[in-house]
């Protein structure tokens, strides 16, 4: 044993810890102090420890907890562990285990299926359907049976919260099962279905002989659903609607079998949040399982007195759920409390004429006394499901491990009255197993006296009986050492041959406690090995002696053990003033982004006095590199955050909190020198900090180039994004000339909303109000039309002409006009080019007066038409043409101005009739951007090239976000934006840097 190595697994957790060779392993709920902290119900904060013993192995001693540790199902103080034993603290499972061993599996093994058990499903409510009406559905949804693949379906058994249960054969491995499909209206809710699909998947990881077993969740023919055992025996709902309430021994055992599934859901971290009779299904060996774990909380809701939804089933749901508190495990206990009420009594705890009324009474008034109910129900019964019902969970039972062993002891003590009367009157009986020793040690004896040498065919056997507590026919008992010959038996029984018993078994004794003390074993197993020769050799000066000496080796390992535990508790009291130190130096983060005080922490863990004792005390060495380790980790792990927060800051161009959460950082620099003595681990993770707060401030340092950077690349990314939706290589020029307005609004609107900037959107926004505003001013025509208000129909030619033509109908598209007697469709783009006949398209139209809205409409047309006749006379830019094949005159200048200057006027009638003067100024720096691009083409036409130049960069720097630049925009720098090419052969008598005519 000496050599022996032990791990401790937390069932269910995957946690495994080897037992320490030196020192302590201190186990409880308060992190800071145990090594081992389990956080559960039941659980004191320092609860037990384990140590190493003299001689080799460990030991575990509880430190005083309210519940006591468990060692394989006994309580105990002080006990050693051996591999295979099992420890319960609270509702946590430790296994306890020998790596070198082979390891038992924790559960059976399943090499095949296990044999098909039932599952009803539950009634949604707390009063069971009949047995009638749940054949009359059955028969009814026979009509028409889903189609699952694999399953072939017999008949509905019941119905839930979520749909209807179906009993079923599977067919590949020939089984019964209950199928759950839900409803139609949550197959309709996606969200639902995900949560059912992914709760249906983990309840499948469950198993446990008390837990339903969810085998499968799929979806066919748009039906899901998931599959499970089938439970034959029902739900006990529908066992108090046939039969009753049930005795109080059976309600004990339903309780017990209902405890431990609940145990082993706590040991997974699940609240059902919905026991009740209906969800305790009986297997047709009556044993009780716990139906939808880990399902329950998706069913349905209630809703409390004061309006709020709960989730569970009014008769048995716990007061701090109607409050609205978070449920846990205490709050199935005191559901499984009033499932026992109601299967004792036949009534619930509380009831009332409505789900509220009931609930009420939840918060506000006691059950009922069960005895008063039932007079042959024990007190102590009775009290026990009082706790379960207490208000406050502080009151009930602290875990279904701690109710699991009060049901146990109450079971127990009905069973040892019930033996008490047989055994008071039972005559005692001696050990068989004493019997054959006397028998085996007294024939050896004799063999010896003749001197060994009898043919063993000669003699028989002695008869040995064998009984349980005894050993086999021919097989040595203890302390007797073993022989191929067959002994002698005793003739007679003498004085002579009574002496030489006594005398051969006072020497087989002493031949036992020599050999004993020749072998060399662990303290413990040499105790073992002394109680049981004194106990075999009963009344022999041998016994007596090792009695003696396994008392004297006792006391020994205790007086180690509380020397032990003196040194651990110094220590510990040592370890627990470091710890308060570290705590009174800390300053924990706030909501407000405070920064932790690592290096506060560890100078207070410092000056803590005593620690020189322990220099060379290697527990307390790793307790103090602990607590220091645990500083600078919690550091780290609030500065990786913070640091994270701060990159997010960044990538969203928020570059105040980027400052404010790098200036966090930064100052957990500061730390004190740890020298060469302090654990390796220490120093690594107090470089990381260091390293980490190293970096917030050199990023903090370079905040203003990163914003410039940033700000720039957003700029650069609008810039592009305006010439890719509006430039000249988008065709967006092509809208505008054929005034194709719905679809130049759609244009616009996307564009809009890819811009990453304010000020990029902001040059937008007024553009695309004109727009849409001038596509209501040609809808507006055609709907007046429609309407039958057009006073006049004679329109001025849009081709040029000075003719007028009649106009024979209106659409959103463009005008019918009679050419000729025929009525031909005239699209919106015949006007592009001629803003006086655009503009007769308004004048005097209507049989009323044009509003103020109306107006600032058909002036955001005829600007529109302005620009599109601005576009017209750049053709030759646009079209990669020569720009100077068709010279840009100074007639062509003057038609564009006259052009702006009449949407102008249109836009002042617009003020007059209550519109703001946003558009005039609008209409006006489109006005202003058109003239100075003209003009510089019409310079650089004539080779005034210095003057085409300015004209060029006073349209980009004071009219760049005019709709016309826009348009001749190719997303480059904004000097760069509009070039005008210089003619591939200029002509040398041209002045070059004329600026004048």
């Amino acid at each position: 044993m000496s050599a022996q190595r032990l791990v401790i697994e937390v069932t269910g957790e995957g946690r495994e810890i080897t037992l320490p060779e030196n020192g302590q392993l201190v186990i409880g709920s308060d992190s800071q102090r145990a090594d081992l902290a389990l956080d559960d119900q039941g659980i004191a904060a320092v609860h037990c420890t384990i140590g190493r013993i003299r001689g080799g192995g460990w030991a575990l001693k509880d430190l005083g907890s309210d519940y006591g540790s468990i060692v394989n199902g006994r309580p105990v103080t002080t006990v050693r562990l051996m591999h295979g034993d099992v420890i319960v603290l609270g509702s946590q499972h430790l296994r306890v285990s020998d790596p070198s061993l082979p390891q038992e599996p924790e559960g059976p093994a399943q090499t095949t299926a296990p044999t098909p058990l039932p599952v009803s499903e539950p009634a949604a409510a707390a009063p069971a359907p009949t047995p009638n009406k749940q054949t009359q559905t059955g028969k009814a949804a026979a009509v028409g049976l889903p189609n699952l693949p694999g399953y072939r379906l017999e008949r509905m058994i019941g119905r839930g919260g979520m749909g209807q249960v179906w009993l079923a054969t599977q067919v590949s491995l020939d089984r019964r099962v209950a199928i759950k499909l839900l409803s139609a209206g949550l197959e309709a809710d996606g969200g639902f279905v995900e949560r059912f699909q992914a709760e249906a998947r983990a309840a499948a990881a469950l198993g446990h002989p008390n837990v339903v077993t969810v085998h499968d969740v799929s979806e066919a023919d748009g039906h899901h659903f998931l599959t499970m055992e089938y439970m034959g025996g029902g739900c006990l709902e529908t066992r108090l609607a046939e039969l009753g309430p049930v005795p109080w021994h059976e309600a004990l055992t339903i309780m017990r079998d209902a405890a431990r599934g609940l145990e082993y859901a706590e040991s997974r971290g699940i609240v059902h949040r919905d026991i009740k009779p209906a969800n305790l299904m009986r297997t047709e060996a009556g044993i009780i399982k716990i139906a939808d774990l880990g399902l329950a909380g998706s069913v349905e809701q209630e809703e409390s007195p004061e309006g709020r939804k709960i989730f569970g089933t009014p008769h048995f749901i716990a007061p701090e759920v109607v409050r609205g508190n978070r449920a846990d495990a205490r709050s199935d206990l005191y559901s499984l409390g009033a499932t026992a009420f109601r299967i004792l009594s036949g009534h619930t705890p509380f009831e009332g004429e409505s789900s509220k009324e009931i609930l009420r009474q939840v918060l506000n008034d006691e059950p009922d006394d069960l005895r008063e109910l039932d007079e042959h129900i024990p007190a102590g019964v009775s009290q026990l499901i009082t706790r379960l019902l207490a208000k406050d969970p502080n009151d009930r039972p602290p875990s279904a491990s701690i109710l699991l062993r009060e049901i146990e002891r109450l079971l127990g003590d009905q069973g040892q009255t019930a033996r008490s009367a047989d055994e008071s009157s039972a005559p005692r009986k001696i050990p068989v197993w004493l019997a054959a020793v006397a028998v085996g040690v007294i024939a050896l004896g004799i063999k010896s006296l003749i001197g060994g040498d009898a043919d063993p065919d000669e003699s028989d056997p002695p008869e040995v009986a064998a009984g349980p507590e005894g050993p086999e026919p021919g097989e040595p008992g203890p302390g007797i050492p073993e022989t191929g010959d067959s002994p002698p038996t005793l003739e007679s029984d003498s004085p002579e041959n009574g002496d030489q018993n006594e005398q051969l078994v006072e020497l087989a004794a002493e031949n036992a406690l020599l050999k004993l003390r020749e072998r060399s074993l662990p303290d413990s197993a040499r105790i073992e090995e002394l109680r049981s020769i004194a106990k075999t050799y009963l009344g022999t000066d041998a016994a007596r002696r090792a009695s003696a000496d396994a008392d004297q080796l006792e006391a020994r390992l205790a007086a180690e053990l509380e020397a032990s535990q003196e040194v651990d508790r110094r220590r510990q009291t040592l370890l627990d003033a470091m710890q308060v130190a570290v705590q009174s130096g800390s300053t924990s983060p706030t909501k407000d982004g405070a920064s932790p005080s690592p290096g506060r922490e560890l100078r207070a863990l410092a000056t803590v006095p005593g620690q020189d004792e322990w220099a060379e005390d290697a527990t307390f060495l790793a307790a103090r590199a602990a607590l220091q380790y645990d500083v600078l980790e919690r550091a780290t792990s609030w500065a990786e955050e913070r640091w994270q927060t701060a990159l997010n800051h960044e990538q969203a161009g928020d570059f105040e909190q980027l400052n404010r959460s790098l200036s966090s950082i930064v100052p957990l620099t500061d730390l004190p020198t740890l020298t060469e003595t302090t654990a390796q681990r220490v120093r690594d993770k107090a470089r990381e900090l260091s390293a980490l707060a190293a970096m917030a401030r050199d990023k903090r340092n370079e905040i203003g180039s990163l914003e410039s950077q940033f700000q720039e690349q957003r700029a650069q990314a609008d810039r592009r994004a305006l010439a890719q939706g509006l430039g000249m290589g988008s065709g967006t020029h092509g809208l505008v000339r054929n005034l194709d307005l719905a679809t130049l609004a759609v244009r616009i609107t996307d564009v809009h909303e890819r811009l990453a900037t304010a000020p990029s959107r902001g040059r937008l926004a007024p553009i695309k109000v004109r727009v849409d505003g001038a596509l209501r001013a040609l809808r507006l025509l055609a709907s007046s039309w429609e309407q039958g208000l057009w006073k006049r129909h004679s329109i001025l030619d849009p081709s040029g002409g000075r003719g007028t033509l009649q106009a024979a109908g209106a659409d959103p598209s463009g005008l019918r006009l009679l050419v000729e007697g025929t009525s031909t469709l005239t699209l919106w783009s015949a006007w592009s080019d001629n803003p006086r006949s655009f503009e007769n398209l308004f004048t005097g139209r209507l049989n009323r007066q044009w509003t103020g809205a109306e107006l600032e409409d058909i002036s955001s047309a005829m600007l529109l038409v302005s620009i599109s006749q601005t576009l017209g006379h750049l053709e030759g830019v646009l079209g990669n043409q020569d720009p100077f094949a068709r010279a840009v005159s100074k007639s062509d200048l003057e038609s564009v101005e006259a052009s702006f200057a009449t949407a102008l006027e249109w836009a002042q009638r617009a003020i007059q009739a209550g519109a703001d003067d946003l558009l005039k100024g609008q209409i006006a720096r489109e006005a202003e951007a058109a003239r100075a691009v003209m003009s510089s083409l019409e310079a650089g036409t004539a080779g005034r090239w210095a003057e085409a130049v300015a004209s060029l960069e006073y349209a980009i720097s004071e009219h760049g976000d005019s709709l016309l630049v826009l348009l001749l925009s190719d997303g480059t720098e904004p000097d760069a934006a509009i070039r005008v090419p210089a003619p591939s052969q200029p002509d040398s008598s041209a002045e070059p840097d004329r600026e004048s005519d």
